[in-house]
């Protein structure tokens, strides 16, 4: 009975503090356990056999000692026995029936315990071995496996795999891998690892060579009903990572914008390493809005940041004609690409004509990645003066695979690296590139110019003070700063005196002390004169005040002696209707007084919030119409709206101002949140709800231009999906109910936390099959009447392979000023006056649903019918005449739904009741032809394209291809020719 005391022996340890950690104390507390009871039960039996049967005369009792007695009860419990030893007394026996069904359920009990500690041992103690060749990324946070399962697809897509090298993942988490997971990660088995531990030890990070892995990416669940805290989690696992390694690239997923200043705080995050805050409110309200403005646009995003590729593609005949059209769409993605040495100083305009013509791409945006002045300029080619720089720019494209991008990336007239599908290694194209790394052809033909000084006249001394004067001022900063100009080593050596004299050595002596100037040798040798390197000085001043990416405003003045209208007769007088928001003016018409400091929203005085909080009655008293109506259902997660990121993309000052109305539970919007929206004119919030027949109707729903519905937060208790969305989907159907009842088309977006719930949006034929298939092909949501947060958390895959594209966006929802909007959101200031003569009036693009029927496309149709009308027409005459880029087609379906289709094919057939997805430049004000275009400049004459793709772009470059694209249109313009059968 004394190996009892063994019970207690874990507790002795504890008190002399060897043990420290739970899971240590665990195994501890169960081995002693087991062992206890091994020692109690071997001294049983031994007292047992020495007894024997004692109401016999012969007891037949043995003499086993005490170890003899531990090894026979542990043979007889880890095997069958041997043999060796058995009892041969009754009550021997009957003790071991006894302790054989007890030992197996205390077995039952421990082993399975024991042996997950160990395996869990093992995965904590488990480290992960890197592959030569291979890069790895860190995934961590919290998600689930619907949301891991979404990343994975997104990650491991292969568009993503194609065009970078080999990339692994590594999964760091708290939690042990469970089975459901377990079964996830089995298809990705070869590229994905999973650890348990926490970025908080620098141990666990270690183990899996967090220093050297290519990124990390901080996860957050989307629909999550504790997003505070996840953001709380993130933000410290974020702080974690950059602390052990400042260098590695990290993107964070947050739910809510107000948590985004605690971690752009911490010291060690900076943008160089490319680090990524993304706000998913932010997004998901910022598209929300866009969806008001162009129905179905927050669709076509979601699905060009998730790629997909079509799968059997024999079978997609089968399906419903807008099915196939909209599977089509859906395999564009979006990318961001360096351009090809041959696009240098083209025309971008002409670049954005030739993409499209040979590759069916389409260029968004221009990125200029230079760290001291990143920009993006969205629809290029709505700038006539814009050039690309091949050498600090990225286009943002819309393309069907990377196999088409990397077409753009390397195309080249000489080795036609674009064809073979191989990386371009011209001397072309590496001189380019030595060019961009500092060597440009100015400097290179002074280096002649001195070699040649050196080699003729002895002069060593000069050759010493250039490079001096090289090393000093920086190859680097001769570049951005200065012209280089483009003559050869060979006419340098003719005319040396001139040469040097377009150098840029002349510059302010505080910047390079040691200039070329100052010294009398090389004055003597070279020849300067004064007058020379004056004029010299002002060249090179206007050099450095007008940038590549300066876009000066177009002057919007038009002459109508000579501009020429597309159309003729009767219908003159229509095309001098604006371009911008040609829909019926709201009852209150907004006179734009100011602008605020970045130049880019209309302002507004404060204004109190008890102003503008209106209760149903006072509603009626207001008389909407034609604004944008936001209904809250519910509690929201996080107990915030950000209501700034549905406001700020409405409130642009080249858009119609709208009243945006606000039903619900305004107690959501508190003070703290009116401060960033106080300068916003005409935002109404309305107490009430949004599932009340009276309500809706004292807002006026029939007479609104757009209805948008935020989802109740989401609850994890409830097991029927209904349930989860149950305040939504009746608040849905309410609203809908009173839709089809306008007279007008009113479109309504709806946010769903569970997304199986968007079949109860789908027309009756649909609604069976959309049941089971994923979100992003049901009809509901090819409509753009259901808003996927999964899609839009799953995006983090794609924002991470392509930069750029997020940049793109958060220009796109809040304009080019949106560092300068976020630090002042950040520091509650809000939005601060501009003033008019020193604020510029900021220039962007709209995003516009434009008609077929209406103007300015409404034109196409006017002349006899000679000729089908294809989607190729419309894209090169929007973009060569009024500079509108069309993204793609909102297209009827015979059943009475638009659905999207992005990019769609060249030769599609357009339809009088067709509706485009375009950017429109903000200054673009009226439908006559741009006289400035390339379509209206002078072109010289050449026959049209050939049919044959290999024949297009044969021998030509880009600039004459473009070109002679141009005058293909410009023949099919004819009196003989027409676009519409």
């Amino acid at each position: 009975l004394r190996a009892l005391n063994i019970f207690n022996f874990g507790e002795v340890l504890n008190y002399l503090g060897i043990l420290s950690s739970n899971r240590v104390i665990e195994t501890v507390d169960v081995f002693f356990t087991m062992f206890a009871m091994w020692m109690l039960a071997s001294g049983l039996i031994h007292l047992i056999i020495h007894v024997g049967d004692f109401w016999k005369e012969d007891h037949k009792a043995d003499t086993w000692s005490y170890l003899i007695c531990c090894y026979f009860l542990l043979v007889t419990m880890s095997t069958v026995g041997f043999g060796d030893f058995h009892p041969e007394t009754t009550i021997g026996r009957l003790y071991i029936c006894i302790f054989i069904p007890v030992a197996i359920g205390i077995f039952a009990v421990f082993v399975p315990e024991i042996l997950s500690k160990v395996s869990a041992r093992s995965e904590q103690s488990d480290s992960y071995q890197t592959l030569v060749g291979h890069q790895h990324v860190v995934v961590c946070g919290h998600f689930n496996n619907i949301s891991l399962s979404a990343v994975l697809r997104g990650f491991f897509h292969i568009e993503h795999i194609s065009r970078r090298n080999l990339v692994n993942m590594v999964i760091l988490r708290v939690s042990p891998i469970d089975l459901a997971m377990r079964a996830i990660l089995t298809k990705y088995n070869a590229w994905v690892k999973y650890f348990q531990g926490t970025p908080a030890d620098p141990q666990d990070l270690a183990r899996i060579c967090f220093r050297s892995s290519a990124g990390a990416m901080v996860l957050a669940t989307p629909n999550s009903s504790n997003s505070g805290d996840e953001d709380g989690a993130n933000i410290m696992q974020a702080i974690a990572l950059k602390a052990h390694s400042q260098r590695i690239r990290v993107l964070v997923q947050l739910h809510h914008f107000k948590n985004k200043c605690l971690l752009e705080n911490f010291p060690r995050w900076t943008c160089r390493s490319k680090d990524m805050v993304i706000c998913m409110d932010e997004l998901k309200l910022g598209l929300m809005a866009l969806n008001c403005l162009a129905p179905g646009f927050s669709s076509m995003v979601l699905n060009l940041l998730n790629g997909h590729r079509l799968k059997n593609v024999g079978r997609q005949t089968k399906k419903e004609k807008w099915r196939r059209e909209y599977e089509y769409g859906v395999s564009m993605e979006i990318y961001d690409v360096s351009l090809s040495y041959e696009f240098h100083n083209l025309c971008a305009q002409e670049l954005t004509l030739f993409a499209y013509e040979i590759w069916n791409i389409v260029i968004c945006a221009l990125y200029c990645v230079e760290p001291e002045k990143p920009s993006i300029i969205i629809n290029p080619a709505g700038y006539r003066d814009l050039k690309i720089d091949s050498l600090t720019t990225k286009a943002i494209v819309i393309a069907t695979n990377s196999i088409v991008v990397n077409k753009m990336r390397n195309y080249c007239t000489k080795c036609r690296a674009h064809e073979t599908g191989e990386i371009c290694q011209c001397p072309a194209r590496l001189q380019f590139f030595i060019q961009a790394a500092g060597l440009k052809k100015g400097l290179l033909s002074t280096f002649a110019v001195f070699d040649y000084a050196y080699k003729n006249m002895g002069l060593s001394l000069v050759w010493q003070r250039l490079l001096s004067s090289i090393s000093n001022s920086g190859m680097e900063s001769w570049e951005r700063e200065h012209t280089i100009s483009d003559a050869s080593a060979s006419q340098m050596h003719e005319d040396v005196d001139e040469e040097v004299m377009s150098e840029p050595f002349s510059s302010d002596p505080q910047e390079s002390p040691h200039a070329v100037e100052s010294d009398p040798e090389v004055a003597a040798v070279v020849g300067l004169n004064r007058a020379g390197s004056e004029t010299l000085r002002s060249l090179n001043s206007k050099a450095k005040t007008t940038s590549r990416f300066t876009i000066h405003p177009n002057s919007t003045t038009i002459l109508t002696s000579r501009s020429t209208h597309f159309v003729r007769g009767g219908l003159r007088q229509s095309m001098v209707a604006s371009l911008s928001e040609s829909c019926t003016i709201p009852h209150r018409s907004y006179v734009p007084k100011y602008f605020d400091s970045t130049g880019c929203f209309h302002w507004v005085p404060d204004t109190p919030i008890e102003r503008v909080k209106l209760t149903p009655a006072d509603a009626i008293k207001y008389q909407f119409r034609d604004h944008y109506l936001l209904c809250i259902v519910g509690p929201l997660a996080g107990g915030s709206l950000n209501l700034k990121s549905f406001v700020y993309p409405l409130r642009f000052h080249w858009m119609e101002v709208r009243d945006i109305v606000i039903l619900g539970d305004t107690s959501v919007i508190n003070e703290e949140e009116w401060v960033k929206i106080k300068n916003i004119p005409h935002v109404f919030l309305v107490q009430g709800n949004p599932c009340s027949l009276n309500d809706l109707n004292a807002v006026r729903l029939k007479q609104c231009s757009a209805c948008t519905i935020l989802g109740e937060s989401a609850k994890d208790v409830e097991v029927d999906h209904c349930m989860r969305d149950k305040n939504t989907l009746l608040c849905a159907m309410t609203i809908r109910s009173m839709i089809e009842q306008s007279p007008l088309n009113i479109h309504m977006t709806v946010e769903l936390h569970d997304e199986q719930n968007g079949h109860h949006f789908s027309s009756a034929e649909s609604h069976q099959l959309d049941f089971k298939l994923s979100t992003r092909f049901q009809e509901a949501f090819a409509r753009g009447v259901i808003f996927s947060n999964t899609l839009l958390y799953s995006s983090i895959s794609s924002l991470y392979f392509s930069g750029a594209v997020f940049r793109f966006l958060r220009v796109l929802l809040f304009g080019t000023a949106v560092e300068e909007l976020e630090s002042t959101d950040l520091l509650r200031n809000g939005l601060q006056k501009g003033n008019r003569n020193t604020t510029p009036k900021a220039t962007g693009n709209r995003v516009a649903l434009l008609k077929m029927n209406e103007v300015p496309f409404g034109t196409l149709f006017t002349r006899s019918i000679k000729r089908t009308l294809r989607y190729k027409d419309v894209f090169i005459h929007a973009l060569m005449c009024w500079r509108i880029l069309c993204l793609g087609i909102y297209r009827l379906d015979r059943r009475g739904f638009r659905v999207v289709i992005t990019n769609p094919p060249t030769n599609l057939k357009i339809c009088i009741d067709d509706q485009i997805f375009c950017f429109v430049p903000s200054e673009c004000t009226t439908l006559a032809e741009d006289t400035l275009s390339v379509f209206s400049s002078p072109i010289i004459d050449s026959p049209s394209f050939p049919n044959t793709p290999g024949a297009t772009y044969g021998g030509m470059s880009a600039a004459e291809l473009a070109r002679q694209s141009v005058v293909m249109l410009r023949n099919l313009q004819q009196p003989g020719w027409n676009f519409h059968e």
